[in-house]
This record gives C-alpha cells, structure tokens and sequence, in this order.
C-alpha cells in the first residue's frame, strides 16, 4: 500500500526545501487579519518560486552560497519578479529519507556532473542493496521512488532482506529489558569475523537471528579451531619438506590487478609437480567443486548456503578425511630409514595441504577477512599480492 509522503520536515539543520514565498504576500495577509478586513476578495502577489539549482539560487540573489543547508540559507532572499518585493525561503526541510532515496543521482552530483554514468547505466542500477526488513518501507522505498518520479526502472537489481537480531527467547532486545547485547564486549571477546560467520551460517538473511552468546562459542569450536588447526598441522611438519621454493607456480607480478575475470583466472596458483596420490588428487577436486559452487551461489546472492558449502568441505573434507587419512604421511621418520618414495610422498602431501589451505583462504576472504588474511600471509609465494583481499 502505497501512502502519500508528507515530504517536508521541521527540523533546525538540515536539506533545505527550495521554495521561496514573496513576502508581500505574507505581510499583506497578516495586516488584513489583524484589522478584521476579509481577505477573500483582496489580491495579493502569490508568487512562489523553487530554485532549481545553487547556481541558480547565486544568480537571484546575487550573493554566494557557503552552506547549502538551513539555517544557512535561510538568509538569502530574492527580489520577486512579479512586485518588486522580497522573497524569502519556507522554513522546512526535506524528509531525510529523500536525501538517502536520492543517493543514487545525488552521489555523482546528477545531473550537473557525471551524467554518462547514470544515462549510460555505468553506475545504475546497482547490483544489490541490502538492509533490514524495516527498510522495506524506508529506504527501498525510497530509493524506488524518486528514481520512478525521475522516469527511471528501479535502482537496485537485487534485494537482501535482513530479518532483525532478537534475544534468544525471540524478543526485541531492549535496555529496560536488560537483555541488550554489547557488540563490542562480543567482539573484544571472540573476534569480527567470528560474529560474522555466526551470521552468515546461522540462518536465512531474511529470518530473525535469536541471539545467544553460547552459539559463538559453538561457531569458534566447531568451524574456526578446526581450520586454525589444521594450518597448525602444516606448519608442524612443514618444516620437515627439503624444498626451498614455493609448493605453487606463481605467475608474473605483472599479472596482478582487480576487477578482470581473464586475470584473476591466471592468478590462480597452479601446483608443482602434482601429486599422484589418491588422497591429494581427491581433496584438490573437491575443492575445485566447492570453489566453482561457492561462486555461483554467491553470484545468485545464496549466502548461507556458500558459507555453510565451506564449513562442510573445511570440516568433513579437509580435516575429517584428508588430514586424519594423511597422517602416516607425515608422520616424522629419520632421513636414514625415508626411502625415496616416502619422501616424495611426504611432499606431495604437504605441497597439497598447503596449496588447499591457501585457496580456502582466498574463499574465505569476503567472509572473515581477517583469519583469512593471516593464513594467507603464512602460505603466501613471495610473488603473489601482499594480502589475500587483492588477489
């Protein structure tokens, strides 16, 4: 149901509403009242002007224009060009909401500047917009209104609809309740990208997030130590693999750059010497599956379901099978009794582990970007971007 906006506001600071009213009119009114004249028949100068512009508004009145917000422009007026009298603007401003509905335009200074962006639809629409569901009739409202009353389509492509963050009994966390959640104490306590996974994982973006402090304790046990550790075991018996290069074939720095899909394929680490064991040719395909299906979902805006594809193929996949089924593999032997084939064994395991560590790291990075870069500052070739967000 769409209701009429009452659009201006009674606020001291803020957008100003840029009608000027001829004070003639305003004078004239009040003298009539005050002397009990009926003011029906009287004819009064009834001219209103909207500027359209701050160039337009300088041109009128002659004077320039610091602050183009009230009160500050409240004292600029302008000479009426119907009587010759003073005009000055109304006193109210525009919804704050008009000013979030107009980001669209208004961050490129449309139309004064930048038009090519917005008529060419170089930065319009946008691909997603996301907010709670309060703001279905605040700024996705908005933002589809003025951009309709401008003769546009809708300026977003896609919606994410967040469900609110209750209590863990499903009430409206509030003070006088006592049941509000410190954001920083939960940070401080366990960490960002902790809360974050928590939300990407614990339901539907749409539904409401029953909020209990015991779950991130869950999400740091189940889904970071096991990842944390599993690096830990690399590490362990890393130190044991005689190679002096990288595990990876790293292509040419001057491949490094954002933004083009032909390059970031090429930037992919290829591994050296691939291994012909069954194990590591297993966890490598899975991988490559969860990396081709994490992206679709993600292209189709199925968050909860790329971040849980992870979990499993970090929880099951990686530690569960590759790491507990290759642990004789790294098993330390002394370099006398190492035959050959062991050794190569020994290597191929750990070049493997360590290439999978690095690309789930690189996976992981849009959603806890800070474990993710520190695993990719441990495994990283001395060629490859110096942080995992620039690969």
């Amino acid at each position: 149901e769409v209701k009429d906006w009452a659009l201006s506001r009674e606020r001291y600071w803020g957008t100003p509403l840029p009608i000027w009213l001829c004070q003639n009119r305003q004078n004239q009114i009040s003298r009539f009242a005050n002397t009990g004249t009926n003011i029906k028949n009287q004819k009064f100068c009834n001219n209103i002007k909207v500027i359209g512009s701050l160039k337009e508004l300088e041109k009128l009145s002659g004077r320039k224009v610091k602050d183009p917000h009230r009160p500050y422009l409240d004292k600029i007026t302008i000479k009426c060009d119907r009587c010759g009298g003073k005009m000055t603007r109304v006193p109210e401003v525009i919804d704050c909401w008009f000013d979030s509905g107009a980001m669209p335009f208004a961050q490129q200074h449309y139309p004064f500047e930048n038009k090519n962006l917005i008529d060419r639809r170089i930065q319009f629409p946008a691909d997603y917009i996301s907010e709670a569901i309060d703001q279905t009739r605040g700024w996705f409202y908005t933002l589809l209104a003025i951009a309709t009353v401008l003769g546009y389509e809708a300026p977003y492509k896609n919606v994410i609809s967040l469900g609110l963050v209750l209590d863990e009994k499903g009430e409206k966390m509030s003070k006088s309740k006592g049941n509000v959640i410190d954001l920083w104490l939960m940070t401080a306590k366990y960490g960002a990208d902790v809360i974050r996974w928590y939300f990407f994982t614990i339901n539907q973006p749409e539904d409401p997030k029953l909020f209990a402090e015991r779950d991130l304790d869950r999400v740091v046990k189940r889904f970071f130590l096991i990842f944390w550790n599993s690096l830990v075991f690399w590490e362990t018996y890393q130190k044991n693999a005689k190679r002096k290069t990288s595990a990876f074939a790293a292509p040419s720095p001057k491949l490094w750059s954002v933004g083009d899909k032909a390059t970031a394929d090429k930037q992919n680490l290829k591994l050296k010497n691939k291994s012909k064991n069954i194990l590591d040719k297993w966890i490598v395909s899975r991988l490559n599956t969860v990396i081709d299906e994490t992206t679709k979902l993600l292209d189709a805006y199925q968050i909860v379901a790329a971040s849980r594809g992870i979990e499993k193929f970090i929880i099951e996949d990686l530690s569960q099978w590759y790491i507990r089924r290759s642990r004789r593999r790294f098993k330390p032997v002394s370099e006398q009794l190492l035959s050959k084939e062991s050794r190569q064994d020994f290597e191929a395991a750990e070049r493997t582990l360590a290439w999978v560590l690095l690309e789930t790291a690189k996976l992981l990075a849009p959603f806890i970007p800070f474990l993710a870069e520190e695993v990719y500052q441990k495994l990283k070739p001395k060629k490859a971007p110096f942080s995992v967000h620039l690969v």
